[in-house]
Parts: structure tokens; C-alpha cells; sequence
């Protein structure tokens, strides 16, 4: 299973921002550390398979990358990691620029449920 997988390998990290620590969002790494997709436990992931598969299509409730998370945090196996909100800023853009992540996901989420 490609969650477990994620987890055991540690590829899900905790993004903590460091004077709130009530905002972070989770990251989830590629088998060889090259893309990665952000993650909002329980509510979005940037990922196609979450686009086409979860929102579009309705054929199942999350993608590898929510359960990966939710297992990585069940079990306490997660890296943390605090920045301050300019270096979240650039971590995520710096992640679009090099394509590892997609805003498409998130716009489609924000039309259906408008």
C-alpha cells in the first residue's frame, strides 16, 4: 500500500508555522523525494488523483497522500518541521515553480463547492 509506504519511509512531514502554531499543512513526498504534494488532513490534497478521482468523479473519499497522512499521524510517524510564514510562502512556491505541485486541485475544490 502506497501510504504505508510513504510513512515507513518517513516522506510526511508537518509544516508548523513558527509564531502560529495552529497553522500547518502536511507535505507528502514522492518514493524518490522529487515531487511532493500538500496536503490539509481530511479536507484537500493538490494531487491529480485527488482532483479527478475524490472531486470529479466521486470513486473514492481521499487519496494516498490524506491517508498517508492520517496514518503518519495516528502513529506519531511524521517529521516536524517550523518555519516562519515568508519561508512557508517560498517552500510553496518554489514546489510550483518546479511543478511538484498543482493549484488545479484546489481551484476545482473551490468551484464545486461554491
Amino acid at each position: 500500500m502506497k501510504a504505508k509506504r510513504a510513512v515507513a519511509s518517513r516522506r510526511v512531514w508537518k509544516i508548523v508555522v513558527e509564531d502560529s502554531p495552529e497553522y500547518s499543512l502536511w507535505v507528502v513526498y514522492g518514493p524518490k523525494l522529487k515531487t511532493s504534494h500538500i496536503v490539509l488532513p481530511g479536507v484537500h490534497c493538490d494531487c491529480y488523483d485527488f482532483l479527478f478521482n475524490v472531486i470529479i468523479r466521486g470513486r473514492k473519499s481521499k487519496c494516498y497522500h490524506i491517508l498517508a497522512q492520517e496514518i503518519a499521524e495516528s502513529q506519531g510517524k511524521y517529521q516536524v518541521v517550523t518555519m516562519d510564514i515568508a519561508t512557508l510562502a517560498k517552500f510553496i512556491l518554489l514546489q510550483k515553480l518546479k511543478g511538484n505541485i498543482s493549484v488545479w486541485a484546489f481551484r476545482a475544490q473551490q468551484q464545486l463547492q461554491l
